[in-house]
């Protein structure tokens, strides 16, 4: 049999593309679980003494103040509105319709003493509580809107996710201390993150609901190969032993009992991963 005739099989195709997705899964789920786990690690890290901060990826807690010596005032806002789309036994169920933030650069002071630029223009708002002037009607028919505000103010105390820029040569202090003030800007991918609470509980709980995905998909891949592929796996590395003379109807025979199983397979890793990210977010839910 030709090795062309062989991968043409509709059952070596099925072993094929299963595994491949399921490598796929593994690698992927493993990388974004890896991905999170760095960002918990480098947030609890301890910062450098004297207030000397490292550059690069980090979460820093402090309290927001203005650029100047003023107290008070709206830093960074978010509005976005809602709108019924059913009601049920609790109450009617709200679905987000437009976002809308704003915000201006201030100063995050860290217990430290150190300051910190944090460039608000483009910022995402975590976990903070939202309040609302009330529902109101767009017009005659439709449906009830609301709009819920949630902001940053000054003197909140925060966490601010984002790039920590090295600072300039020969840079002045800051108003309220001798070290120079550092500029958090937003990562290559996303706005700057500015929090409630730490994100380390949110992201850890991402990281093991990706990783159980990768460990998930991988006892699939294995039990897939030692109890369904068998056959097929003989076949392709050890052709001719104990599967008789004729390969092409074995294959046959054997198709039924390798695309069910492997499609029930990538079905059920596929829910197993994403509904265990959606439960992890649930758990840590923030708007």
């Amino acid at each position: 049999m030709e090795l062309n005739e062989l991968f043409a099989a509709p059952s070596v195709v099925a072993v094929v593309i299963s595994t491949l997705a399921l490598v796929a899964v593994f690698l992927v789920a493993n990388g974004i679980g890896a991905w999170y786990d760095e960002r918990a690690r480098r947030a609890v890290a301890v910062v450098r003494k004297g207030g000397q901060l490292p550059a690069g990826f980090g979460t820093f807690r402090g309290v927001a103040q203005n650029l100047d010596a003023r107290s008070g005032g709206e830093l960074v806002r978010r509005d976005r509105t809602e709108e019924v789309t059913a009601r049920g036994p609790s109450g009617p169920f709200w679905r987000a319709i437009s976002t809308a933030t704003t915000g201006r650069a201030f100063v995050l002071v860290l217990e430290s003493g150190a300051e910190i630029e944090v460039d608000a223009r483009e910022a995402s708002l975590v976990g903070f509580r939202e309040t609302s002037p009330g529902a109101y009607t767009a017009g005659p028919g439709q449906s009830p809107r609301r709009a819920m505000i949630a902001r940053v103010s000054a003197g909140d105390e925060i966490w601010a996710t984002g790039v920590l820029v090295r600072p300039a040569e020969g840079g002045g202090g800051a108003y309220r201390s001798s070290v120079s003030r550092r500029k958090l800007r937003a990562p290559r991918r996303g706005p700057i993150e500015l929090s409630h609470e730490s994100p380390v509980a949110r992201w850890a709980a991402l990281g093991a609901a990706h990783k159980r995905g990768a460990y998930v998909a991988c006892g699939a891949l294995a039990l897939l190969h030692g109890l369904c592929f068998r056959t097929v796996d003989q076949l392709l590395f050890h052709p001719g032993a104990a599967l008789g003379d004729d390969p092409i109807w074995i294959l046959h025979r054997v198709q039924p009992l390798v695309a069910g199983p492997a499609s029930l397979a990538i079905l059920g890793v596929a829910m197993v991963w994403l509904l265990g990210v959606r439960r992890a977010k649930a758990q840590h839910r923030t708007r």
